[in-house]
């Protein structure tokens, strides 16, 4: 929208016009029919161009995309602006090399006024290209052109942020939350930083006036949500994890995370309900098919079922030790320990190490009167530090 606005009386630009507010609210049709009137008033208006190309985008025709983007950049070869839109078309088509090449000459075009193309070329690091140092470098030169950017400082922080820099990420999102004000972006990302640094408190905060603004947000949600977790107040998160429901009852990680409140509770019966819903909407919820399986095995109930849906999750996620565990405690319930200990010892060497697979492998040795080894195996679960089940534990050794 860096396109001048249409000189009263100029009914070609007026129809431009109306077809960039169409094209804004999504209707597409509009936008085509404007934008067809107005290249039919004046075959040579650059901004009809660009509009009839973004269409085209919209509707999957890339050929008549590029024949537009390219009529426009034949038209005006030296504008900042059409550049930047190609580069954009560039990036959604993932030939990120040309959109580079574009958006640096945007900026060499106007380095004056080089803000934009340089925050564009900072996202294209970051969001595409994973360099966030990269990125950074031309976000702190799109502050030097404009110091009161406020894209340029929400790149800047999401760089930082991106490179374990909270701190200086959350200055960087304060200043875009000034130079933006009514944008909840920046507040929202804030609590993200919060949330890194476990400052769930101001997390939470964060959250709720980024909702206030947002609430249909079920990302922001969830986040909230899991602030209140990490807090200790699960009757908020799970007010939350409802409400994501009502603004997307076909959202799947939402009923994961409302069948693991009730399962923390032994409430399993509501938990394989929720797990159920979540699996039913997407068969790739790898944590619902692995709760459903432990909940059984520690149940001793429907162990074919367990072992089937423990093999899913593990099918979905091999590199998981918590699933191979869970898959192993099936097992174990149905009486097959030597599978159950072969699967726990390959668990064991599986990233990140967790203290209770190391548990469990001592009960499987025990079980299988295997003492010293259940020793060992016990010994390692309590050197770690993080077992729930540490009492449980000391005694079994």
């Amino acid at each position: 929208r860096s396109l001048p606005k249409p000189s009263p009386g100029n009914p070609a630009e007026v129809q431009m016009e109306l077809g960039l507010s169409s094209f804004a609210k999504g209707d597409l049709k509009a936008a085509e029919a404007a934008f067809t009137e107005s290249l039919r008033l004046n075959p040579g208006l650059v901004g009809s161009m660009v509009g009839m190309a973004g269409v085209a985008a919209k509707k999957g025709d890339t050929g008549q995309a590029e024949s537009y983007f390219q009529k426009a950049l034949a038209a005006v070869p030296q504008d900042p602006a059409v550049q930047r839109s190609w580069s954009r078309y560039l990036a959604s088509r993932q030939r990120y090399g040309e959109a580079e090449a574009s958006l640096k000459k945007a900026i060499a075009l106007a380095p004056r006024v080089a803000a934009l193309p340089q925050t564009e070329l900072g996202d294209l690091y970051l969001i595409f290209l994973n360099k966030p140092a990269d990125a950074l470098r031309l976000y702190r030169a799109a502050l030097t052109t404009d110091a009161g950017s406020g894209p340029a400082h929400y790149g800047a922080g999401s760089a930082l942020s991106a490179i374990g820099d909270y701190a200086h990420a959350e200055v960087e999102f304060a200043a875009a939350e000034r130079a933006m004000p009514g944008d909840p972006m920046p507040i929202q990302a804030r609590g993200v930083v919060y949330m890194m640094q476990k400052r769930y408190p101001a997390a939470a905060q964060s959250f709720t006036r980024a909702l206030a603004l947002r609430p249909d947000q079920v990302y922001w949600l969830m986040a909230r949500a899991e602030a209140y977790e990490a807090l200790g107040a699960e009757n908020k998160a799970s007010q939350d994890y409802e409400a994501c429901l009502r603004v997307d009852p076909k959202y799947a990680p939402a009923y994961v995370k409302i069948g693991v409140i009730h399962q923390l509770h032994d409430r399993f019966a509501e938990a394989q309900k929720a797990y159920q819903s979540a699996i039913s909407i997407d068969p790739k919820q790898a944590l619902a098919y692995n709760n459903l399986a432990f909940g059984l095995a520690e149940r001793k109930e429907r162990l074919d079922d367990a072992v089937k849906w423990a093999n899913k999750a593990v099918e979905l996620a091999p590199e998981s030790p918590q699933f191979q565990d869970t898959l192993a405690w099936v097992r174990r319930a149905r009486g097959e320990l030597d599978q159950a200990s072969l699967i726990l010892e390959k668990a064991t060497t599986l990233k990140p190490a967790q203290a209770e697979v190391y548990y469990h492998l001592g009960i499987v040795y025990s079980e299988q009167r295997r003492t010293a080894e259940a020793g060992n195996a016990l010994k390692k679960a309590l050197a770690m530090g993080s077992l729930a089940n540490a009492e449980d534990a000391r005694q079994r050794l």
